[in-house]
């Protein structure tokens, strides 16, 4: 009887042991199931997936029609870099920038097919850059008695015509610029390239100020347009009827860059 009843307990014991062993086992798996779903959780992926309401589309960008055949024209003369347009005169020309080969003045005397011209070509000098893009960019034509060139900018001086005549256009290859006239004035005949540094926003003030309040006689000046070193500006300049040392300069502000095709 006693052998029988050790027996027992030791069976009892052994079941114990056993139940114990799968239940620790249980916990094992339930906490190695747990870890791997916790990793596979925190675990980086590729496939991440953004909420529309978060996706950001860049704005299409709208094209438009070019009306210059910039490819035509430098068939001529790859001299041609622009072409300018002032609404409500006879300014509607090809603008010349002579090659590195050619003196910067070559254009003065020439016209778009390089032939000898007394009253020569629109043109910009190498100082400036053939795409428009300089914070200042000079053109330079003869005041012709005929009415040709830029003989129109003198129709600038009335306050009328300059009232009512706001706007100039510039067409570059895969670009419309499109200039608000701001002022009209006379002044000296220095080279405005070379007499500012308009990367010196200094500088570029000093001129925008002389631009914007000009102590001429002769002027006229837009209300209410802002000019700021941080625009891109253009200079139309003319020779006067009376003095060789003056020069009336036509002055417009960028306010539109349109892409063509």
């Amino acid at each position: 009887m006693r052998r029988k009843g050790m027996t027992a307990v030791a069976e009892e014991k052994k079941q114990k042991s056993l139940f114990w062993r799968i239940l620790l086992g249980v916990f094992a798996a339930v906490f190695l199931v747990a870890v791997v779903m916790l990793v596979l959780h925190l675990w980086p992926s590729d496939d991440v997936v953004v909420p529309p309401s978060s996706v950001s589309s860049a704005p299409e960008v709208i094209l438009v029609d070019n009306p210059i055949d910039f490819a035509a024209l430098h068939e001529k003369n790859s001299d041609i870099k622009a072409w300018i347009r002032v609404p409500g005169t006879v300014i509607d020309y090809p603008v010349m920038q002579a090659d590195e080969n050619t003196d910067d003045v070559f254009y003065l005397k020439h016209d778009e097919n390089k032939q000898p011209r007394r009253s020569g070509s629109i043109y910009i000098e190498k100082v400036n850059s053939g795409a428009f893009t300089d914070p200042h960019t000079v053109l330079y034509g003869h005041n012709m008695a005929n009415g040709s060139m830029f003989s129109a900018v003198h129709k600038f001086k009335k306050k009328d015509f300059f009232q009512e005549h706001e706007y100039l256009y510039v067409y570059t290859p895969g670009h419309i610029l499109t200039y608000r006239i701001f002022s009209c004035f006379m002044y000296d005949d220095r080279h405005l390239m070379y007499a500012f540094d308009y990367d010196d926003k200094a500088q570029y003030a000093d001129f925008l100020e002389q631009a914007l309040h000009p102590v001429s006689m002769t002027r006229q000046v837009r209300e209410g347009v802002s000019v700021t070193p941080d625009d891109r500006i253009i200079t139309l300049s003319t020779c006067t009827n009376f003095n060789a040392d003056k020069r009336l300069l036509l002055e417009g502000v960028l306010i539109d860059d349109q892409l063509t095709k």
